[in-house]
């Protein structure tokens, strides 16, 4: 099989751009925890750190909007990789159940 040289090209641009994204995603991801953690590590029985909750929601919409962006990217990109035999990008949904701190299970326990 001759490789397709403007899919290929296509599938590396793309790549190149999802790579940035998802770096971007990270940002946001780490940003969001760092806001997080300040609220649960500082917080004494004393002291309580209050949770910048309109920033939470920035950084989330932010999110939103780069998830938005991956999966535009990727809908781009697996076509070309069709084209020119790469692999296409797979997508796994997490599953938020699966991430369940201890207290929301204890809760949901003795909620039964």
């Amino acid at each position: 099989m001759i490789p397709d040289e403007e899919a290929l090209t296509k599938y590396r641009e793309g790549k190149a751009s999802l790579d940035e994204l998802l770096r971007e995603r990270d940002g946001l991801l780490e940003s969001l925890e760092v806001l997080i953690e300040h609220a649960r590590d500082l917080s004494t029985s004393d002291t309580i750190v209050k949770f910048d909750g309109p920033k939470a929601q920035g950084l989330c919409t932010a999110l939103t909007d780069v998830e938005k962006r991956i999966e535009t990217t990727i809908a781009d990109v697996n076509p070309q990789a069709e084209r020119c035999g790469e692999k296409p990008i797979r997508v796994q949904a997490a599953e938020s159940e699966s991430y369940k701190t201890g207290w929301q299970k204890n809760e949901q326990q003795n909620d039964d």
